[in-house]
């Protein structure tokens, strides 16, 4: 796997991440009405583990799809 593609998907990643935070403090202030801090920190906790979810589930698919694309291209 090339270095370049893995930093991207780091930035990908990175890049999602901080957008949900952004999202979710909006949300949980508009829903819930609490304070700032209180939905900063849940805004922060929650993001968190998913963009680990997301940077796994990116990477599987990555090698999923170039190992069928290797697959493909023995079959001939």
């Amino acid at each position: 796997m090339k270095t370049e593609s893995i930093q991207s998907s780091i930035a990908r990643t990175v890049i999602y991440t901080l957008g949900h935070i952004f999202i979710a403090i909006c949300c949980i202030i508009f829903i819930t009405g609490t304070d700032l801090r209180l939905a900063t920190i849940d805004a922060i906790v929650e993001p968190l583990i998913n963009s680990v979810w997301y940077f796994i589930l990116d990477y599987i698919w990555r090698v999923r799809v170039n190992s069928q694309r290797s697959y493909i291209g023995n079959e001939s």
